[in-house]
């Protein structure tokens, strides 16, 4: 899929508009071109799978302590199950997702660059 100058493709990891709060990071699933939705069938719409960060995740609920949250670092994401459909034109960019190994490693980290360690079940929620 092409927008605004770039090539998306499934698999590829994105950053996503989110007028709430701050840009959101995801895995793009499935391109939906038309009838995604029907009160805009004519709108594309993707289906993402999302990264959570740790301000998105109830740390009381899910028994983590204060000092194991504040070792969570700004740039690290927890892969979750959540699927969700989204319109297209919420992609702001590409973004790059590494394992803790990788990105220790890695020289030449960017702004969009973040890790993960962890995995946060939706659906088994405390």
């Amino acid at each position: 899929m092409r927008y605004k100058n770039n090539i998306y493709k499934i698999g590829d990891t994105i950053i996503v508009r989110d007028s709430e709060s701050d840009d959101l990071v995801c895995k793009l699933m499935k391109i939906i071109p038309k009838e995604g939705d029907e009160l805009h069938p004519d709108w594309p719409m993707i289906e993402v799978l999302w990264f959570y960060r740790k301000e998105d995740i109830d740390l009381e609920v899910n028994k983590i302590t204060k000092e194991l949250s504040e070792s969570l670092a700004d740039n690290e994401l927890f892969e979750t199950n959540h699927k969700e459909r989204i319109f297209a034109d919420c992609i702001v960019d590409h973004c790059r997702i590494l394992s803790l190994q990788q990105y220790e490693v890695e020289q030449n980290l960017q702004p969009t660059d973040f890790f993960f360690r962890s995995f946060y079940d939706v659906h088994k929620v405390a």
